[in-house]
């Protein structure tokens, strides 16, 4: 039997593909979890036309996620945070303050999107990476001051 797949099946194909399988493994697993229609005339133009515009939409995230990891690059922002003489944190830094100085700024990003390659625990300054779409990331700086005192 003949169908189209509607994502990509591991071992089988990619979405758009017209692959040959067993019809109780395309009644039984493929119908059912929609990974797949008949290979029908009909079937195989409306996912084809879903296939293009889904391609036509990554590639405009793609794009957007560029422009603004060329935006944000190298980006500096200042954290304050009370510490001790030697310069050690009372806590960390975590993603949920850089999200927030970054929101100060007009960018909204979640948790999933900052990646901290080390904990922040000290006065200094740290490289950040922020994953924007699929492969594309960028990084920022982030320099952590003492604030001791002064609320």
């Amino acid at each position: 039997m003949e169908v189209i797949l509607k994502e990509d099946v591991k071992n089988l194909g990619k979405a758009g593909e017209i692959v040959r399988v067993s019809e109780g493994y395309a009644r039984n697993f493929l119908f059912p979890n929609n990974k797949a229609a008949p290979a029908k005339e009909k079937n195989i133009k409306r996912i084809k036309e879903e296939f293009i515009k889904r391609k036509q939409n990554i590639e405009i995230e793609k794009n957007k996620a560029e422009e603004l990891a060329n935006k944000i690059n190298g980006l500096e922002i200042v954290i304050k945070q009370r510490a001790s003489e030697d310069g050690i944190l009372y806590g960390s830094v975590s993603q949920t303050e850089i999200i927030k100085e970054l929101r100060k700024l007009g960018y909204d990003f979640e948790k999933s999107n900052i990646i901290l390659t080390e904990h922040i625990k000290k006065v200094g300054i740290y490289d950040i990476i922020i994953k924007l779409s699929g492969d594309i990331e960028t990084r920022i700086k982030i320099k952590v001051i003492s604030d001791n005192g002064k609320k």
